[in-house]
């Protein structure tokens, strides 16, 4: 199990430099590119509440949010339209979710929830609405990740549902 989880860890240490490697290369690249600012401008938001109804804490979602990022850097898919573009960063976004879950590291270490989902997800609401969220998200924070997920886009979001199911 050791050499399971060392191997995982070294897997992800390689990842992050070879994107790092990718990301010092195509800097200038990048500095130029307003497109990607774009990306994170629309989609920033929702891979981030995504990733941290999932993951429960925001250390974990912000690997993910990165892993998430670094992978439209790397494969740098076309989108048709918006509509496209925002079921891309979903199933990514859920996609990342789940293998973190999955990894050795993951199933081996203890994470502590995190109270912070208030400030997280509250980004347009009202303070009178955060507080009655408060008992909202307590329960939504007991389900199973799945369920979570998709009561999280029913009540805080836009997205269908049906559109998270498949």
């Amino acid at each position: 199990i050791k050499s399971s989880a060392a191997s995982d860890v070294y897997k992800r240490q390689v990842l992050y430099v070879e994107a790092s490697k990718l990301i010092e290369r195509d800097r200038t690249k990048l500095a130029e590119d307003k497109g990607f600012e774009k990306i994170i401008e629309r989609n920033g938001k929702s891979i981030y509440k995504i990733a941290f109804v999932y993951m429960k804490n925001r250390f974990d979602a912000d690997d993910v949010y990165q892993e998430v990022l670094l992978r439209y850097l790397k494969y740098r898919p076309h989108f048709e339209n918006c509509e496209h573009e925002k079921n891309w960063f979903v199933a990514v976004t859920i996609n990342v979710c789940k293998s973190f879950k999955t990894s050795a590291w993951q199933r081996h270490n203890v994470t502590v929830d995190d109270d912070s989902w208030s400030q997280i997800l509250a980004d347009n609401t009202e303070s009178r609405e955060i507080s009655q969220d408060d008992t909202v998200m307590d329960a939504l924070m007991q389900l199973d990740d799945d369920t979570r997920l998709i009561m999280h886009c029913l009540l805080y979001t836009s997205d269908a549902a049906d559109d998270l199911i498949g």
